[in-house]
């Protein structure tokens, strides 16, 4: 057989891995091409990814590739993902979730496909159904199967590998026997394996195609009985582990003595590492931490002169609760998984960091005010949508400008202080108006003394006009704005602390633009009141549906509504916002 070429194995499945054996451990990556689309299971390790991708490329091209799954974190599994990310892979990386967190640390760059969040299925080329079968601590909590469905072809991962100096493709007769010491050194116990050996006895499957050893073809219920058997982790197991030690090491001694100055230094390398990242890094998140950013604004600052840039202070609303109730424990693993899901948002430019408490802090790559706006509602989001915690969790955002024009005459030191204090007095803001919302830095610099705001949506100008020299009397500042489009555009970049607007607009009406200032977190608390010659039953209860608590009929007497606006920007005024 030509080992040097792809092997097709079955319709549409391939071995695309490497012809070499190292150390007496083979590593296997396999191809599923489907209608023109492609999957590549386990690319393998660095060494590897010229074989691999030739292979590939010759039953498709890698940009033709719409996943790579990793069903675990090894370097002999995921260290090639970045390698062919540079050769054009454009999918996502299909994997667990806790696998992620670890191979992220490879350098990739390309979005993840996370399976427990997917049902544990995956649909290639529109209709081929692969299937994820969970195997935990074999050998790696987050390890998984996968089983494509149409050929009921499994791709075991570690699962029903084998060490041998002598390799083949397909198992032998005696692979039974191979396959014991493998799993003897890497399984902890029976207790572990042997019921996910039990799921995959009530399952169809014709072939088992391991990442180390050889495919089995033959005898699949035989093969699964033997490691659903197997007594591991027992003074047997160890004894043999010792003795394969041992001859590992006779056999590289002569190497080791050539390689002794080398281990010492990569080992102090390595504490030194070890040192500078416990020093940067928090521990909790893996993020660099606050004495890192800290430092990192000091950078910028001390140059003679900066671009402005925008900050995004993001906490995650009622920790103290979280961790009275459920403990400090399960208070770590929520920071460190809205950690993940904020690493995994942001963009390539950005830089995130975990600060103080429940806090992170990115540094967003966005230029402009509105676009780091959109920025943090999709986080704010994403974290509220994500269905991976036990109960709901929200984060309150605050964005802080860093502007030379504002504060470049400070020193290093009092522009550092100054982006931490307004980043900590904005997300007190935000969590004081209920948490799980986007507030700017513009409610602490740009309201002037006790003036309030209020927003008019009318067509009638003559009627428009009255109402705002009416509020103007009570140094309300107000804006006029004709139509629903105007009017969202004005109320998200002036803040008001209320809306006036008339039931029927051009080319649209109030509900519509009620009902979009719903959607944004900084506009959707903003008191709405409405005013119409038309009011009737279906209009009232379509307004209480939409939270609209005062609707008045024209005419109206113009201190009523006078009296309601007053109420509305006094609580605003003194809440801060």
């Amino acid at each position: 057989m030509e080992l040097n070429e792809a092997v097709a194995l079955t319709p549409g499945i391939y071995w695309v891995g490497a012809a070499q054996n190292q150390n007496n451990l083979h590593c296997n990556s396999y191809l599923i091409s489907h209608n023109g689309r492609g999957l590549l299971i386990d690319p393998g390790p660095p060494a590897e990814f010229e074989a691999v991708a030739r292979k590939v490329r010759s039953i498709l091209p890698i940009e033709a590739l719409d996943y790579i799954v990793l069903l675990h974190q090894d370097p002999d599994v995921a260290g090639s993902t970045p390698l062919f990310e540079a050769a054009g892979f454009h999918g996502k990386i299909a994997t667990h979730w806790r696998t992620s967190m670890i191979a992220a640390y490879y350098g990739i760059s390309s979005p993840y496909y996370l399976v427990n969040e997917q049902n544990f299925e995956l649909t290639l080329g529109g209709d081929r159904l692969i299937s994820f079968i969970p195997a935990p601590y074999l050998h790696f909590p987050g390890a998984v199967m996968a089983l494509d469905t149409q050929t009921r072809t499994l791709f075991s991962g570690d699962l029903f590998g084998a060490i041998s100096s002598t390799w083949s493709l397909f198992a032998e007769a005696d692979y039974k026997e191979k396959m014991i010491p493998f799993h003897e050194h890497y399984v902890p116990s029976n207790e572990v394996i042997r019921p996910v050996m039990d799921s995959l006895l009530n399952r169809e499957i014709d072939m088992i195609c391991p990442q180390h050893g050889s495919i089995i073809s033959n005898e699949i219920a035989a093969h699964i009985t033997t490691l659903r058997d197997l007594e591991c982790g027992t003074t047997e197991s160890r004894v043999y582990q010792s003795a394969l030690l041992q001859q590992q090491q006779l056999t590289a001694q002569l190497r080791k003595e050539k390689e002794a100055l080398e281990a010492v230094n990569a080992s102090l390398q390595k504490n030194l590492d070890l040192t500078r990242e416990e020093m940067t890094k928090d521990q909790v998140t893996g993020l660099y931490n606050e004495d890192f950013f800290v430092r990192y604004l000091l950078n910028v600052f001390n140059e003679n002169h900066w671009d402005e840039f925008h900050t995004i202070f993001i906490q995650i609303d009622n920790m103290r609760e979280i961790n009275e109730t459920h403990g400090d424990s399960e208070g770590d693993e929520i920071i460190q998984q809205v950690g993940s899901i904020l690493f995994y948002e942001k963009q390539n430019l950005d830089y995130l960091f975990k600060i103080d408490g429940p806090v992170f802090v990115l540094v967003s790559s966005r230029k402009t005010r509105e676009a780091v706006i959109e920025q943090a509602e999709e986080l704010r989001s994403r974290v509220e949508d994500d269905r991976r915690f036990l109960n709901q969790i929200t984060v309150s955002l605050g964005i802080v400008s860093a502007n030379y024009d504002l504060i470049g005459a400070l020193s290093a030191t009092e522009a550092m202080e100054y982006v931490f204090t307004i980043g900590r007095q904005v997300l007190r803001n935000a969590q004081r108006n209920g948490g799980n919302r986007v507030l700017e830095d513009i409610y602490a610099s740009e309201r002037e003394g006790n003036e309030g705001r209020a927003v008019i949506i009318e067509y009638d100008q003559f009627h428009a006009q009255l109402v705002r020299e009416a509020l103007e009397t009570l140094s309300i500042h107000t804006k006029i704005c004709m139509n629903g489009p105007e009017a969202i555009a004005t109320i998200k970049d002036f803040h008001p602390d209320v809306i006036i607007s008339e039931l029927f607009l051009l080319e649209t009406d109030a509900f519509s633009v009620r009902e979009e200032l719903l959607e944004y977190s900084r506009t959707k608390d903003i008191p709405f009141m409405l005013v119409s010659h038309q009011k009737n039953e279906a209009a009232v209860v379509r307004a209480i549906n939409l939270g609209i608590v005062h609707f008045l009929k024209k005419p109206y007497m113009l201190p009523e509504l006078l009296g309601i606006v007053d109420a509305y920007v006094t609580k605003a005024l003194q809440h801060g916002s």
